[in-house]
């Protein structure tokens, strides 16, 4: 047998331990990463939702400063029209 023949039957036999090992390595990684895209997921609808909340909080504040800005604005008007005893 020659050299290149002994290293062509050589290096497979040396190598497909630590190959098996290094694609172990990788489906474990890629399990993970899979168990974390899941969370991040589970996390961004988690906040889409707490900021749909505070947007709906913000605008149902707005419009009560609106209305209290209206309600103040009728008194006053109200009262300006009222005779004002002296």
């Amino acid at each position: 047998m020659s050299i290149v023949q002994d290293m062509r039957q050589a290096l497979p036999d040396t190598l497909a331990p630590e190959i098996r090992e290094l694609k172990a390595r990788l489906n474990a990684i890629e399990k993970r990463m899979d168990q974390v895209d899941s969370r991040m997921e589970r996390n961004e609808s988690a906040a889409d939702r707490r900021h749909s909340e505070v947007l709906n909080a913000i605008r149902d504040m707005m419009e009560i400063t609106h209305l209290r800005e209206r309600i103040a604005r009728l008194e006053a008007e109200r009262e300006a029209k009222l005779p004002h005893s002296a």
